[in-house]
């Protein structure tokens, strides 16, 4: 497996090795899309859905939780006073790198899963407070599946988008119908989400960073999201961001990739 490198130290200098955690790789939730920061919408009560947030200037986007696994295998009890040592010499931020990439970090905690006299299962926790999410979107295509774009146009094949046909529940006003407060009123429908999954599947490592990357730009740009998904027109937009996960490498490799969307209407939409 490839070398991973803490502020440019060889995880291998404490005997440890990376420990596929993530499919085939020893890193997770390096490639996702953060949540979005702030206030995302406003839940008017008599409107069905909510009032999305999605100016430019209103999207800003949380940090990114980055997972490290490894396994000590020569003499646990010294590389992990060794590797303890070290992680306390470290500077407040530093770089977190391996052929997938490179992170400007925080190191937040350290997990030892002893395994035997020997050996000790290593997890490592970071946190990336301003993760990198420029991207350049593919050229606009003839059909459209997700604004001017095919899924594909990001080396996206869809599962399935699950959540569409969901109805919202009806809002509780503050308000009854009769003096006895017995009859509740109620106002818009809550809102819905829905759910897009499928994996990504790119020919290299390059390929695989671009194809994410394009992914920021589309889920992390200002306006609605308009989905074409059987026949119908969907409108939404990303505040949760993305996950990628489960990356295998066969020969190609492929991720999986899940990200949940609020639906919002026509109604609503006039009021942006």
């Amino acid at each position: 497996m490839a070398e991973y490198y803490i502020n440019n130290t060889p995880l291998s200098q404490f005997q440890i090795m990376p420990l596929k955690a993530n499919g085939d790789i020893a890193i997770s939730g390096c490639f996702d899309l953060p949540k979005r920061k702030g206030t995302t919408y406003v839940n008017w009560p008599l409107l069905n859905s909510v009032e999305p947030y999605v100016d430019a200037d209103d999207i800003e986007f949380s940090e990114r939780e980055i997972t490290l696994y490894g396994i000590i295998t020569e003499d646990s009890d010294n590389n992990i006073w060794l590797l303890k040592e070290f992680l306390e010499s470290l500077p407040e931020t530093f770089t977190l790198s391996c052929k997938w990439g490179n992170w400007n970090v925080k190191h937040n905690n350290i997990t030892i899963e002893t395994v035997n006299r020997i050996s000790s299962k290593v997890t490592l926790k970071f946190t990336e407070s301003n993760p990198v999410l420029s991207g350049i979107l593919p050229p606009i295509s003839e059909t459209k599946e997700i604004d001017n774009y095919q899924w594909i146009s990001f080396g996206l094949w869809i599962k399935g988008i699950s959540g569409y046909q969901s109805i919202g529940t009806p809002k509780k006003l503050n308000v009854t119908q009769n003096l006895s407060s017995s009859l509740p009123s109620f106002g818009g429908r809550d809102k819905t989400e829905i759910t897009v999954s499928g994996i990504i599947e790119s020919s290299n490592i390059d390929q695989f960073k671009n194809n994410i990357s394009a992914l920021y730009a589309l889920f992390g740009s200002p306006g609605i999201r308009l989905i074409q998904y059987r026949d119908l027109e969907i409108k939404c937009f990303c505040a949760d961001g993305f996950t990628i996960s489960d990356v295998k490498i066969p020969q190609n490799i492929y991720a999986k990739f899940n990200c949940k969307l609020i639906v919002v209407n026509d109604e609503v939409l006039q009021y942006i």
